[in-house]
């Protein structure tokens, strides 16, 4: 176990981070276990942390005496489902193994802080749930440090959208006399039944109501000469080939020194057969490694795009 430990904090730094200094397993435990009080604030320690690596947050009135654990990430708080400590530890290794499993880029040393990561795992849940055998998918764990050292990342072979595709012959396959002519004519019966019911319309909108301009609204010359040539609606959604809008959705303008520009929609608008979608700008400041997530901060700025 202390082993293990040691290698949670010898993991690559994140870009642009200062590179950690080797430290001891005992040093290893104390920041990954925090002790805190159940009388203390857990805000107050939120603000004062320090470091990129999860860790677990053991809170209790004394050390021997723990209520719950919670798994720290970021400067945010996830409640363990169990108040055991190696139940929590198994949950803090199933954030470091989701984290490395998911990524796009992989060092060597990843692949085989991955490969202790899995037995430690393995061992810990014969270990809590001594009565359950191990599946076949624990099994195929086992050959993911390999299998990234030869085909890259396994992010870039993933196979849910093949098994969603799945779902139909699962639930209407019946025939299993001539499997492979079966599959074919149901798929193409369902694909000729798509076509023909799909709806043909290029743009489709909710209820129209008139919409009045304020003078908020106005963000430039275009937007004040495209609203004042004819009459402006507002509406609830709108569809433009196959995409939905709706004010308070947040969707991707444009990208600007490699970074996302997001904007939130407040308003549609119909004005001469024009969709408009009034939003305000949200800047971006960076993109969080845990939550694998950009971080935006919300303005009062505003402009107009249009869907045709």
């Amino acid at each position: 176990m202390a082993s293990l430990l040691l290698l949670l904090h010898l993991l690559p730094p994140q870009p642009g981070g200062q590179k950690s200094p080797k430290i001891s397993a005992s040093d290893a435990v104390e920041r990954l276990v925090v002790f805190h009080k159940s009388c203390c604030s857990l805000e107050e320690h939120l603000r004062g942390q320090q470091g990129l690596q999860p860790y677990l947050l053991a809170v209790g009135r004394q050390r021997s005496k723990i209520d719950s654990f919670y798994i720290v990430m970021d400067k945010c708080l996830i409640p363990c489902q169990t108040n055991g400590s190696l139940g929590a530890f198994d949950e803090l290794f199933k954030a470091h193994f989701v984290n490395i499993v998911f990524s796009p880029i992989l060092t060597m040393g990843m692949t085989i802080y991955l490969k202790h990561l899995i037995v430690e795992h393995h061992k810990l849940f014969k270990f809590l749930y001594s009565h359950r055998n191990l599946i076949p998918k624990h099994h195929f764990m086992i050959h993911y440090p390999s299998s990234i050292r030869k085909i890259g990342p396994l992010l870039h072979m993933w196979s849910m959208r093949f098994e969603a595709k799945h779902k139909m012959f699962i639930e209407y396959f019946k025939n299993f006399k001539n499997i492979t002519k079966s599959l074919a004519k149901k798929h193409q019966m369902a694909t000729a039944y798509h076509w023909e019911t799909i709806s043909i319309k290029e743009n489709e909108h909710g209820p129209l109501k008139p919409f009045s301009l304020k003078d908020e609204d106005v963000v430039n010359k275009e937007m004040l000469q495209m609203i004042s040539s004819g009459d402006v609606f507002s509406t609830s959604w709108v569809r433009v080939e196959g995409v939905e809008y709706r004010p308070g959705l947040a969707v991707c303008s444009t990208i600007q020194d490699e970074m996302p520009v997001f904007c939130q929609i407040s308003d549609v608008l119909l004005v001469d057969n024009t969709f408009l979608l009034l939003p305000k700008q949200l800047f971006t400041e960076t993109f969080d490694d845990h939550h694998h997530a950009f971080r935006i901060v919300q303005s009062e700025e505003r402009h107009l795009v249009k869907k045709t």
